[in-house]
């Protein structure tokens, strides 16, 4: 769960920063247009590669994911 909350902190954090800022006060592109694909490829690159199963607790062996960025 650690690993889902730092990838999506990570992958939003800048566009949140540049919210904040002021910096899309004046242009077209809203930062809520940009965060949600964010969140989506952030959510998306968590899920397991296809074919392995998720470990169970206390299985010892971390689940591979696939990283789309």
């Amino acid at each position: 769960m650690a690993r889902a909350a730092i990838l999506i902190w990570t992958r939003v954090h800048g566009i949140v920063s540049l919210e904040l800022a002021g910096v899309f006060d004046h242009h077209t592109v809203g930062a809520q247009r940009l965060i949600d694909p964010e969140i989506a490829g952030a959510i998306q690159s968590l899920r397991p590669v296809a074919g392995q199963q998720c470990r169970s607790p206390g299985s010892g062996a971390a689940p591979r994911y696939r990283v789309l960025w």
